[in-house]
């Protein structure tokens, strides 16, 4: 019985402990992420653009929290872009940036620009960024700061006096339409950032919300954001009226006029948008082929080597080029070409199954394939002591005229050749 009593004290007392412990939060209601463009020179693991959204951490407003990141090997800022990325509504809050240290060595930096290109449109905490023409002094210039191993960045958000507005109902993706008519739209984008985004792009789409920073829609047309400039170029987008095979193309690209990053020497992107519903993958693609200057510089035969994207987006998209994407290639690619500079086509063929209906029409001739420009002159044919190569045309050339006459001379100069070794 005394046992018994104890007991039950004890378990009063214990219970009594633990209302007065203040409950701890397991996450924080908001979440952070740090994203940044770095030096794939320094460290070619990490690349240029990694995904860091592993390391996110979670936090509460009004309370000052660290997001760290820790690296294997040393790596360097690439010089354009660093940035906290939150889901805090914008507008409504605001934050700072309370310290930044590399391997423990606090950067001096002024306050961070603030915007609404965070995580679904939340607030940002840019440390530079470099693209924003908005932002006439960069809080701090991430190409100047060396190699590192470990970043801390200690921050605050809190509310602000201006309310944030009611969140834009999403918009519904529609059912795909197997008797429809859609569109394809070719999307590139060189190495110096000259672009065309994807048709349902949020920000540079058709219509995305960028464009009202600037001075009109440009998603028609190759443009750059450092300047707001439209560059050179005329898109042929395809409308798809059933099953067949269609092409989309750009002409008269000029892609060495960036004011920033000068000409490119590549694409990081080649790809196809389109306005066509990808939920429950209801079509087929087949023998999508890369044309550059006219020839033919590789196919995706089927769906096992065509990548397909746009999930994210509602809708169809697929890549050729994308150095971002390991399934091509990556920065290497998958296959050579040379960036047009004299306003060559640059197109995207292809074949699509799944509509109720054919279309007829739909079937562009095939171009020429062409071997790669070389990169050196040939070198001149050795003659190497035996038959001469001059002597070969003329047999070529002269064998139905006068074969026998050719053949005897040949073998009298192959045995004198022989005899002279």
């Amino acid at each position: 019985m005394k046992t018994t009593k104890r007991l039950w004290v004890l378990t009063l007392a214990l219970a009594l402990i633990l209302t007065l412990i203040p409950a701890v939060s397991a996450a924080g209601e908001y979440t952070a992420e740090f994203a940044a463009q770095f030096n794939p020179d320094v460290n070619g693991d990490v690349g240029e653009w990694p995904d860091l959204s592993g390391v996110s951490i979670a936090f509460d407003l009004g309370a000052e929290s660290t997001l760290t990141v820790e690296f294997d090997a040393p790596v360097a800022f690439g010089g354009n872009y660093a940035a906290i990325n939150t889901d805090v509504p914008f507008p409504g809050h605001t934050g700072e940036i309370v310290s930044f240290t590399l391997d423990g060595v606090e950067v001096e930096m002024g306050a961070a620009y603030i915007n609404g290109e965070g995580i679904g449109g939340g607030l940002r905490l840019a440390l530079c960024n470099k693209w924003n023409s908005d932002i006439e002094e960069q809080p701090v210039d991430v190409e100047t700061l060396g190699e590192f191993s470990v970043l801390e960045i200690t921050f605050i958000v809190f509310s602000s006096d201006e309310p944030p507005p009611p969140p834009p109902p999403a918009p519904e993706t529609p059912a795909f339409d197997p008797n429809g008519e859609y569109t394809a739209y070719l999307g590139i984008q060189g190495s110096n950032w000259i672009f065309r985004n994807a048709w349902a792009d949020a920000s540079f789409g058709e219509n995305g919300s960028v464009w009202a920073d600037y001075d009109g829609n440009h998603f028609f047309s190759l443009f750059e954001t450092e300047d707001g400039s439209v560059h050179p170029g005329t898109f042929t987008d395809v409308t798809l009226k059933g099953n067949g095979t269609y092409r989309a193309s750009l002409t008269g690209a000029d892609f060495s006029g960036s004011i920033a990053n000068g000409a490119a020497d590549a694409f990081n992107l080649l790809f196809l948008s389109t306005n066509i519903p990808i939920a429950g993958e209801p079509l087929e693609f087949s023998d999508v082929r890369v044309i550059i200057g006219g020839s033919t510089r590789h196919t995706f035969r089927d769906m096992d080597t065509i990548v397909i994207e746009g999930a994210d987006k509602g809708y169809y998209e697929i890549h050729c080029i994308n150095r971002w994407n390991g399934e091509l290639g990556g920065e290497d690619g998958l296959f050579g070409y040379v960036v047009p500079t004299g306003g060559e086509e640059i197109a995207i063929e292809f074949t699509v199954s799944g509509f109720a209906y054919d279309n007829e029409d739909a079937e562009p001739p095939a171009p020429t394939l062409a071997p790669p420009p070389p990169t050196e002159p040939p070198a001149p044919a050795e003659d190497g002591g035996g038959l001469r190569v001059w002597l070969l045309a003329l047999i070529l050339l002269g064998a139905a005229a006068g074969a026998a006459a050719i053949a005897v001379a040949v073998v009298v100069l192959v045995k004198k050749s022989k005899k002279k070794q």
